[in-house]
């Protein structure tokens, strides 16, 4: 009780007086509003249907059943699935995140968490303990269910088949769940966020439903009363403070929808007027420069565009004020998304919450993708296309035809050849659309503040190949600690990167926040239409009582392989673990086991090995969405001994022949100098990256570059040359490439005593 005490005045002492007061209020706002509930009072006003006004949805009644009929024809399946899922939701069985057709029974228990059998108390909602597993479970699986989307599905099921009984069951959750959940009792209103996404799927359905005879005037009133309430909840409980990243963007975005749909109600214009500025305010703080979203997360990238996206569209349609800045910010998003999706999917990144802000069921990474689509309607910015999106069921509710004509007839343009996030982002991701490859390499930092949403991924490498993701991140399963996987999937060793003695790159505080924050720097990042290379490191080991840096090289020559070098430099005896986490569809072939394969794609990783180094193939769990849980095989490489030490490694992608994937080893053993050569049937390939900034010499070849690579044809007797910061290479005494001075790269190509140099590009221009 005591450390708790001592925590909470911590915590306190560094609050600023406006967060104080903010806080204050909003605590005894809930208190006096659990006090006079007990005496039955009325928080909201009862309005007469008669004075009730609408703004413009994203569609009007008119054009409903076109835009049904365009779902049927162009989307059958998604037709279907919609179907399927409302016949689900009215026997009351559910998919929740990964959770597959959860059962609540007869009468569905909306405090219960039925994955763990935990039904959260029903007390006023500030006391309900909603990240205490032993009292509440996991509250997102309570959430998810209470957000009601699935009433948006049994409202088109409607649509598409004209079967009443959807809608009968739309109305009997609906009375059912509100005398479940008085207000303010109940988890279902502990978090501000929650009654946002409910709020706008009932004002969803509202729309959905506004025509059929069967919406009743007195259900009408009721469901207007729900939205006045969540509406006056929201704005006494914005998460300012609290959550200040997309809990807030949703509850503005709930706010800004309520106001604008319902203009006619007490309240309407504040709540849209101020929702509409912290919208864009916060959304100006949290997303970075570059697009990409603070979180350092791609699901909460796509979480915050998605309703960045519905607000923008929406104050389109009444014709309401839009900043510049607004329209710059979500077209950084945008371009930010097809960065991480130009290989054909999204990598994944940090953590995964599970839902999303429309289609409850989009929620995979294949699915991330699908705002590039809103976008390339809204926006016309044809470049959007190149990235090869479909358009979508949600595309249509919110565009609607016309939406969809003019995506079909706006001009696409080809990606350049690499796109790379700058270093504000910290990400290295190079893609190569014409290759069909991206490369991802997670450079840090962890977030802002504790890095809550962060995984200790520093240097772990994620590959796409032809749209198939190769090289994984391991996902999220969970945000409840009670088992251990929270920590493990979000821990050093559940990436692609290199674990010091058995721990991670920063230290967990709890299921949200990290201390020892490690810090990356990018020594070298060089990716010309020729090549791509990267070097970097961090200092998450830095804190052992034996020091260690853990540094990482990767070199593409735009061919189907990377080379990798990982070193451990420090002092001391350590534990080396480098870990490859390969996608679940890649399978070991009878013929190499260096070679996976996936339908007709191959995929093969060959490390240069001496005694020291051990290898296992390991079975271990990750997680494709929130909630689920699957088998996928590591690749794990394991030393003891004394550090400086080093691994390299060729990971090949699109293999061709698999009998000649070829070998991989060192040949300067005791050498300052790193230098590996990969050799197959066809080429010769050799690597050389010294210790130090100095001129060096490794057997016949010497330079004064950072980095030298070398590729010999057996057909041509041709050689390719590539060096990096510096200035010459000699091999055999004579000097085979020379720049005429220090360059950041240079290339050359030709038979070994007369190179050309083909291209170069002075240091300066960095």
């Amino acid at each position: 009780m005591i450390s708790r005490w001592i925590r909470d005045i911590r915590r306190v002492s560094r609050m600023g007086q406006a967060e104080i007061i903010d806080r204050s209020r909003q605590r005894i706002s809930a208190f006096a509003d659990s006090w006079r509930a007990r005496f039955g009072a009325e928080f909201v006003a009862p309005m007469a249907l008669s004075n009730l006004t609408l703004g413009r949805f994203y569609f009007t009644q008119a054009e409903i059943n076109s835009l049904i009929g365009a779902i049927r024809t162009r989307w059958p399946d998604t037709a279907n699935r919609i179907v399927r899922r409302a016949e689900l939701a009215c026997d009351h069985r559910f998919d929740l995140l990964g959770y597959e057709q959860l059962d609540y029974g007869r009468e569905i228990d909306w405090h219960c968490d039925l994955v763990h059998g935990k039904r959260a108390p029903r007390v006023p909602f500030y006391k309900v303990p909603y990240l205490d597993f032993d009292v509440v479970g996991d509250s997102k699986i309570t959430w998810e269910l209470n957000r009601h989307q699935h009433f948006v599905t049994l409202a088109k099921a409607w649509r598409l088949t004209g079967d009443d009984r959807f809608v009968h069951e739309i109305f009997a959750q609906f009375e059912h769940w509100r005398e479940s959940n008085p207000y303010p009792f109940g988890i279902n209103w502990a978090s501000s966020l929650e009654v946002a996404i409910r709020s706008v799927s009932w004002t969803w359905t509202w729309f959905l439903l506004a025509d059929t005879p069967l919406f009743s005037s007195d259900l009408r009133r009721e469901w207007i009363r729900g939205l006045q309430l969540s509406a006056r909840h929201i704005e006494s409980h914005l998460s300012t403070y609290f959550s200040p990243n997309t809990h807030l963007l949703g509850e503005c975005a709930a706010l800004f929808t309520l106001g604008t749909m319902f203009p006619s109600l007490a309240g309407a214009s504040r709540w849209s007027d101020a929702a509409w500025e912290s919208l864009w305010r916060s959304a100006h703080d949290q997303v970075l420069g570059n697009g990409l979203h603070f979180e350092r997360s791609t699901y909460y990238h796509v979480y915050a565009l998605d309703m960045l996206l519905h607000c923008r569209i929406l104050a389109h349609r009444n014709d309401i004020a839009v900043p510049a800045e607004a329209d710059q910010l979500l077209t950084r998003m945008l371009n930010a998304l097809i960065v991480l999706g130009t290989g054909g999917q999204a990598h994944t990144l940090g953590d995964d919450d599970g839902g999303r802000w429309f289609d409850a069921s989009r929620n995979r990474a294949e699915h991330m993708l699908d705002p590039l689509a809103i976008g390339t309607s809204f926006f016309k910015h044809d470049y959007l296309k190149a990235a090869r999106v479909h358009f979508t069921e949600e595309s249509v509710w919110l565009l609607g035809m016309k939406g969809l004509a003019e995506s079909n007839e706006a001009p696409t343009r080809n990606l350049p050849e690499a796109l790379d996030v700058p270093s504000e982002s910290r990400l290295s991701l190079v893609s190569r659309p014409n290759h069909k490859s991206q490369t991802m390499i997670a450079e840090g930092p962890m977030g802002r503040g504790t890095g809550g949403h962060a995984h200790a991924d520093l240097l772990s490498i994620q590959l796409v190949q032809s749209g198939r993701p190769l090289l994984i991140d391991c996902g999220t399963f969970q945000y409840t600690r009670q088992n251990g996987e929270r920590d493990r999937l979000r821990s050093t060793s559940a990436h692609n990167t290199m674990t010091v003695d058995g721990q991670d790159q920063a230290q967990s505080t709890g299921a949200f926040s990290w201390e020892s924050l490690p810090a990356a720097i990018v020594e070298q990042s060089i990716a010309p239409a020729s090549f791509d290379l990267f070097v970097g490191s961090h200092n998450g080991y830095t804190r052992l009582p034996e020091p260690v840096t853990h540094r990482r090289l990767v070199f593409s020559p735009l061919e189907n392989f990377r080379f990798v070098l990982d070193r451990a430099e420090g002092v001391g005896t350590h534990n080396l673990r480098v870990r490859w986490h390969l996608a679940p569809s890649l399978v070991p072939t009878p013929a190499d086991p260096r070679v996976f394969a996936a339908e007709s794609q191959y995929f093969a990783l060959i490390p240069a090995l001496d005694d020291r180094w051990i290898e296992r193939r390991l079975s271990v769990k990750w997680s494709p969405v929130y909630g689920k849980l699957e088998d996928c095989t590591v690749l794990e490489f394991e030393r003891d001994g004394q550090v400086p030490a080093e691994l390299a490694t060729i990971l090949v992608a699109d293999v061709g022949d698999v009998r000649d994937i070829g070998t991989l080893e060192r040949f300067s053993a005791g050498s300052d100098v790193s230098a590996y050569c990969y050799r197959n049937h066809q080429t010769e390939h050799l690597f050389f990256v010294p210790g130090g900034p100095a001129a060096w010499r490794c057997r016949n070849w010497a330079s004064d570059a950072s980095f030298v690579y070398a590729v010999f044809e057996h057909s041509t007797g041709k050689v390719e040359v590539i060096f990096c910061h510096g200035s010459h290479v000699d091999l055999d005494g004579k000097r085979i490439l020379s720049s005429g001075g220090l360059v950041r790269f240079a290339r050359g190509r030709g038979k070994p005593d007369e190179i050309i140099l083909l291209e170069s590009e002075p240091e300066d221009t960095v």
